[in-house]
């Protein structure tokens, strides 16, 4: 039997997910805290990750401009596979983590942090 640690007050039973409250009365949680008095360690906290952060495709751009690179990406995008034009030209909203951005930032060496530091500056421009 192994548990994971919650940002709560529950444990979580790894073998079928079941969140044990830290309850001295529970059995469940009887059983965990015997198995930490064996030595056993439960694993870590993981936060979940966090959602990509969007933009509109006035956003986008702007936001391409902002930076000095849209005429770039302008000129990259007819280059591009079909799917990354289409993408570029009809896409209603725009993922940090989709495959037109992620093939326009290694094109331009744009590093995780960067794309992302972008897409929060496009956050504010005019939706």
């Amino acid at each position: 039997m192994t548990y994971t640690l919650t940002l709560g007050t529950t444990i979580i039973r790894d073998a079928d997910q079941a969140h044990i409250p830290s309850d001295l009365g529970n059995l469940d949680y009887q059983a965990y805290l015997a198995w930490v008095a064996e030595g056993n360690t439960p694993a870590p906290y993981v936060a979940p990750p966090a959602s990509p952060l969007t933009a509109t495709p006035l956003q986008f751009r702007l936001g391409l401009t902002q930076a000095g690179i849209r005429s770039a990406v302008e000129s990259w995008i007819p280059t591009a596979s079909s799917d990354i034009q289409d993408a570029y030209k009809y896409a209603s909203v725009f993922f940090e983590n989709d495959p037109l951005v992620t093939s326009a930032a290694t094109q331009f060496n744009m590093t995780p942090a960067q794309v992302h530091s972008l897409f929060e500056t496009m956050q504010t421009l005019s939706p």
